[in-house]
């Protein structure tokens, strides 16, 4: 049949507020709006309460808490007789780090032995003796020994499982411990022959099925056995009860012994931060990656989605997160030649005028890039140094962006990765002194030297493997490296040490030991920018350099001010040559603001000497509602100057009883990311307090408030405007050339804030009324 582009998508958020017959009612509505596909969210089985899907636990099953199998597919049905097809997420680079996940689960009771060991991203011999054969289980609200002495670490057991509980998270005890917990049971019996003869043959029979059975059997094969046990006399099961409460009682060593036994290690969540032997989603501890380099790991990860597209019920792909892969062309291959006719894009963000691999076979990205260009093109270039004078003057901040972004990237290295720089360092020492390089070689210098590469870094990854070492990739980490010698002279033999194991990468195949041994360390390395970037960038600069907030956007560069008619033209003819069906997004999920407050905030760049007129009175108004925190006025004039741009951009055009909260929560969320005077890791609930106290004093409307009376004067007058460039971008996205996308709601205004505020329930009611009314 060949690959048919979808003419129009719609993206839906599926959680348990939103399930499969909440989706199936909108069948209708969703063809007679012109939408050809459904963009979904992950729908595969999650962990319990996930409100996104990214946090599978089974990539096989639907989530139950969507709906039933039945449920799906009359869902899939419903869109079916409309015409409308589906476009799957799916989430290729990790899961759940949790005992709901059946493969993650088998890894930590079997280890080795399980099929599945080699499926997770774990350094099993980790240069830490401490981790060495373990994995780390960084979910601890305190370090190990204090959780220990408060009783908090419970052995439990039921339905002939033995689990490690702490407070809601749990995690499977191996199965060789079964033997051990089952022996300490038997020493307890007194007197009661048919019960110790029960268990000796439990023992008996769990020591040979663990010697005798092959892998996938095993371990429930052992639980089984277990349960069989526990379910046959009520006198064992009350001793296996009271075995419970003898490793959880007082005699701490006891407990203590077996948990020193597992194949996981318990640690302080921060731990993670420092030491880690897992590779991450990001620096989220609980989302764990998969390593996807073998046929065997694709094949038992994607049954239930290939199932969908064979059968014709699927027909396109969203592959999330592809730079964490270890290598994402070989990955895209594998999928394109099971999934030959469907229409696949990849999550990818491009940045410095960089290009999508041609060499990837499928049909674009999630639309980031066109995102951007058509953002910018609303915002006037030639008042640039206006807002460059502005921002200055309120704030005093003069770094140019380029220096905010660099000491981003340095501070989430050294508060969230330094445990996977510190990986990344003996992997590259190994490979250093095999080959003997430099004399005055430190290793302490060399973590030093890749922390600075990795901020320096100009894209989020490049693309080397065993098959693809090209010149360009390979200049990108030799550009990096030129900086880093130039800023960091000290680092000059650590540099030129890896300087000569990138020189080590030019030519064609790399097929020998040898060869591979330096292209592991750079292909290890580029798994990492990615997260480091994103986190820098996204995640920490966006919040800090504030200078027009509506182009602190995903995919954007908030340095670049504005876009020219003619380059815009020039990037659409490049798309239209290279990918015309990409696809054409506004709006996301993970977007930073929705698409008409950035289309609204860009009205200010037209109006510069305006603006600055506004914030200058408003900021003398406001003076008096700050709160000083010692020696600071609290906000800050740049958390100050985000929040008169963000509640320009986000008031709503209907009164909202709920919108002074939601700004509360996101300035919340804004001083964590930035980093500056609160964050994720220490929150600074004093300063996070004045700043909320001081929103509600600004949006107070129960005594007279000059402020917002002026606020919403010019508000209104820059909405008015806001509506032309809003109706324009939408022309512009389903025009130009690719594949116009709307996230879910906006096909209504979207003036929402990042997440959680962009994932509000969408009354989907008032829609259809709406275009009842206008299809008379």
């Amino acid at each position: 049949m060949g690959m048919r582009p979808p003419i129009a998508t719609y993206r839906l958020q599926f959680n348990a507020s939103f399930r499969f017959v909440d989706a199936e009612r909108l069948a209708g509505y969703l063809a007679e709006l012109g939408v050809s596909h459904v963009y979904a969210s992950p729908v595969f089985k999650a962990r319990r309460g996930s409100m996104h899907g990214y946090d599978v636990t089974d990539t096989n099953l639907l989530n139950p808490e969507l709906g039933s199998g039945a449920e799906f597919d009359r869902m899939m049905e419903a869109f079916r007789r409309r015409g409308v097809g589906w476009m799957q997420d799916v989430v290729p680079n990790h899961m759940a780090y949790h005992v709901d996940n059946g493969m993650l689960r088998d890894v930590l009771e079997l280890k080795e032995n399980s099929r599945y060991f080699g499926f997770f991203d774990i350094d099993w011999h980790h240069h830490s003796r401490d981790l060495r054969g373990k994995v780390l289980a960084p979910f601890l609200g305190k370090e190990y020994v204090d959780c220990l002495e408060a009783g908090e670490l419970k052995l439990v057991f039921f339905d002939g499982e033995f689990r490690l509980r702490y407070f809601d998270a749990e995690l499977p005890i191996r199965i060789e411990s079964y033997v051990e917990i089952l022996e300490a049971g038997l020493n307890r019996v007194q007197g009661d022959e048919q019960v110790s003869q029960q268990l000796q043959a439990a023992i008996s029979d769990v020591k040979r099925l663990l010697k005798e059975l092959i892998l996938p059997e095993k371990a429930q094969a052992v639980k089984d056995r277990v349960k069989m046990l526990q379910r046959g006399s009520g006198a064992v099961h009350n001793l296996l009860n009271e075995v419970m409460v003898q490793y959880n009682g007082d005699d701490r060593a006891l407990l203590d012994g077996l948990l020193s036994r597992q194949n996981f290690k318990l640690s302080h969540w921060r731990t993670a931060m420092k030491q880690i032997d897992y590779r991450r989603f990001f620096n989220i501890s609980d989302l764990i990656c998969l390593r996807m380099d073998s046929e065997e790991i694709f094949q038992e990860t994607h049954r239930l989605i290939l199932q969908l597209t064979g059968e014709g019920r699927s027909s396109g792909l969203r592959a999330d997160h592809v730079d964490g892969l270890h290598d994402p062309e070989w990955y895209l291959r594998t999928l394109r030649e099971r999934a030959p006719d469907d229409y696949i894009i990849v999550e990818k963000i491009l940045l410095a005028n960089e290009q999508l691999l041609s060499s990837w076979p499928i049909q674009g990205t999630t639309g980031y890039d066109i995102l951007d260009c058509v953002n910018r093109v609303f915002v006037d270039e030639r008042s640039e140094s206006k807002f460059n004078s502005i921002y200055e003057d309120f704030t005093g901040n003069k770094a140019p962006y380029s220096d905010v972004l660099y000491w981003c990237k340095k501070k989430v290295i050294k508060q969230l990765f330094m445990g996977d720089i510190d990986n990344l360092a003996w992997l590259f020492k190994k490979a250093i002194i095999k080959r003997g390089y430099c004399e005055d070689f430190s290793f302490n210098r060399l973590k030093q030297a890749l922390t600075e590469i990795v901020a320096v870094f100009p894209v989020y990854r490049i693309y080397l493997s065993k098959s693809r070492c090209n010149e360009r990739d390979i200049e990108v980490i030799r550009s990096s490296l030129r900086r880093v010698r130039q800023d960091s002279p000290e680092l000059v033999y650590e540099l030129d040490c890896l300087d000569k194991l990138l020189e080590e990468l030019r030519g064609e195949e790399k097929e020998s030991a040898a060869d591979y041994d330096a292209l592991r360390c750079f292909m290890r390395l580029q798994q990492f920018t990615g997260p480091i970037t994103a986190k820098g960038l996204e995640d920490t600069s966006f919040y800090v350099f504030n200078r027009f907030i509506s182009l602190n956007e995903v995919g954007s560069d908030p340095s670049v001010f504005g876009l020219s008619v003619a380059s815009f033209h020039e990037f659409n003819k490049a798309r239209y040559d290279e990918w015309p069906v990409s696809l054409n997004a506004s709006s996301t999920h993970d977007t930073k603001r929705g698409e008409d407050a950035r289309a609204r905030l860009n009205v200010l760049s037209e109006i510069p000497a305006e603006w600055r007129s506004k914030i200058t009175s408003w900021s003398l108004m406001n003076f008096g509602k700050k709160r000083r925190i010692r020696e600071m006025l609290v906000p800050t004039l740049n958390e100050e100057y985000y929040l008169y741009q963000t509640l320009i951009g986000a008031f709503p055009f209907e009164p909202d009883e709920r919108f002074a909260a939601r700004v509360k929560a996101h300035m919340v969320k804004a001083l964590r990311e930035a980093k500056a005077e609160s964050s994720w890791l220490e929150p600074n609930l004093e300063h996070e307090q004045a700043v909320t106290e001081f929103v509600d004093r600004l949006l107070d409307i129960s005594n007279p408030n000059k402020f917002l009376d002026d606020f919403l004067k010019f508000q209104r007058e820059i909405s008015f405007y806001g509506v032309f460039n809003s109706l324009s971008q939408t022309l512009l996205k389903i025009t130009v050339p690719g594949v116009p996308d709307i996230y879910q709601g906006s096909e209504l205004w979207n003036l929402s804030m990042v997440d959680p505020d962009n994932r509000q329930p969408v009354d989907y009611q008032r829609r259809i009324r709406m275009l009842s009314e206008l299809t008379k």
